[in-house]
């Protein structure tokens, strides 16, 4: 079907004709992340309050990571990262926290997301369920 489409239409599908991802690439398992995240239940509010940062505390690891992360380079990074962190209820998967948080700011790739958790997991604010 995406080929179809980008024979047709190459202007909506620009990463398939300019060597970006191959079909292959775009199977709908490697576009989803299944894992659950869970809060650790020892670590409550926000993880930035006025000087304090939970991640630097946790480590120059941790700190080191979420400051690499393309994630943080955003404009509307603190706001994302702040509801990354709210929606991460021990129900959701990452893929549906991607798609959430998409569909009320902005449009955001589940890489980002899921390096973002992945720092949070290193860091043990959260742990994965699955």
């Amino acid at each position: 079907m995406l080929a179809t489409l980008d024979a047709l239409w190459p202007v909506h599908i620009p990463a398939l004709s300019a060597g970006g991802p191959s079909l292959e690439d775009l199977e709908p398992q490697k576009l989803a992340d299944r894992r659950i995240p869970a809060r650790n239940p020892e670590i409550r509010g926000p993880l930035d309050v006025y000087y304090y940062s939970y991640l630097e505390s946790a480590g120059p690891d941790a700190a080191a990571g979420a400051a690499r992360l393309a994630i943080g380079r955003r404009e509307a990074a603190g706001v994302l990262t702040y509801e990354i962190l709210n929606l991460v209820d021990g129900k959701r998967t990452v893929s549906e926290i991607r798609d959430t948080l998409s569909g009320r700011y902005e449009p955001v790739p589940l890489g980002e997301i899921a390096d973002y958790v992945d720092v949070l997991a290193k860091a043990g604010v959260l742990r994965y369920r699955n």
